[in-house]
């Protein structure tokens, strides 16, 4: 199995949009959206990724606004038939690696052998996890920039420190690609 790891696209500032909230002292950053240009720049960088492989078989996002609205841009841009994207709570960045491995498990389970799941999710949780996913220490090993993506194989199994890094693209070498 691969797992497709794709940071959000670039979000409304949090100062900016904490201000714009009824409550400024307790804004809820699950809600910050996508800016205009962080949308635009992610269709460009989801047709780098169509061309880079095939459609995965299955699509997990964070519940968090840009995360949605980032995997919407995936379906729409790289992915269009078929994939739905589902909202998994153990993409919300507070979440320890294992529960991610836990979703993948489970995915595999209800589905049979999946070549490809991708999952959409913040910084520095993503890193995290792919850290944890290759070594099982829990450290980023590098660190995704926002509407950048990596491709992490388990052909030695789908356990922790198993995961061996296939690629790593800035979101600027998939708009190259697209």
């Amino acid at each position: 199995m691969r797992l497709l790891i794709v940071r959000h696209a670039i979000a409304m500032d949090r100062e900016d949009f904490a201000r714009r909230q009824a409550n400024p002292t307790k804004p809820d950053d699950g809600l910050r959206p996508l800016t205009a240009d962080g949308a635009r720049r992610m269709r460009r960088n989801a047709r780098g990724l169509a061309r880079a492989l095939s459609p995965p078989a299955a699509l997990f996002t964070s519940p968090f606004v840009r995360a949605v609205s980032t995997a919407a841009i995936l379906l729409e841009r790289a992915w269009p038939e078929g994939l739905t994207a589902v909202v998994a709570d153990e993409l919300r960045p507070d979440r320890h690696p294992a529960e991610l491995l836990a979703l993948l498990k489970s995915a595999v389970r209800k589905q049979g052998r999946l070549s490809t799941i991708a999952i959409v999710g913040h910084e520095p949780h993503l890193s995290l996890a792919a850290g944890w996913l290759m070594s099982t220490d829990e450290r980023a090993l590098f660190e995704l920039k926002k509407g950048g993506a990596c491709l992490l194989d388990f052909t030695a199994g789908l356990e922790a420190g198993r995961a061996r890094l296939v690629w790593l693209a800035t979101p600027k070498l998939l708009r190259g690609l697209g």
